[in-house]
């Protein structure tokens, strides 16, 4: 509970300045009622308009490029990957939203609960930033894990 507090205020003062710290945070959850999981990536929006093409995408601006979901997703879906018992799921776009300097991206996957092994493999802004760090928290069940991805571990295998 500790460390998702200390998560939780890094990122909501990391949402007021200009950041020197380059992280992301994921949040896959397991939805009962729908029996899908949601999965939420916060990124932040300059470092996500500059992996998408630099000057040319302005995400949330008036001028935001028509094409710019279609951005998002692709990259997302090709950065961050998810497989239940070594089986790849599909990442489904629900949309997104940018919210002061944070960009929120939002994608559904359908999958019973009963898997024994799910991967999570996340390589997003490391193109750009060797030192970003990709956060990543699973809920499920009523249960919480956090898992820390860097350039030296991608990956994360979570055994159920």
């Amino acid at each position: 509970m500790k460390k998702l507090l200390v998560l939780g205020i890094f990122v909501i003062a990391m949402s007021f300045t200009t950041h020197k710290f380059y992280v992301s945070n994921t949040l896959i959850e397991f939805n009962a009622q729908s029996q899908s999981y949601e999965v939420t990536c916060k990124l932040f929006t300059d470092d996500l308009e500059r992996a998408l093409g630099g000057d040319a995408i302005h995400l949330g601006a008036e001028n935001e490029a028509s094409n710019a979901n279609t951005l998002v997703e692709e990259y997302v879906r090709s950065h961050f990957k998810i497989t239940f018992n070594d089986q790849p799921q599909l990442l489904s776009f629900v949309g997104k939203e940018v919210e002061n300097d944070l960009t929120l991206c939002y994608f559904e996957m359908y999958q019973a609960t009963d898997f024994n092994v799910l991967k999570v493999d996340n390589t997003m802004l490391l193109e750009l930033f060797p030192e970003q760090k990709n956060i990543v928290e699973l809920t499920s069940g009523g249960r919480s894990q956090t898992y820390i991805l860097t350039k030296d571990k991608t990956a994360e295998t979570i055994f159920h």
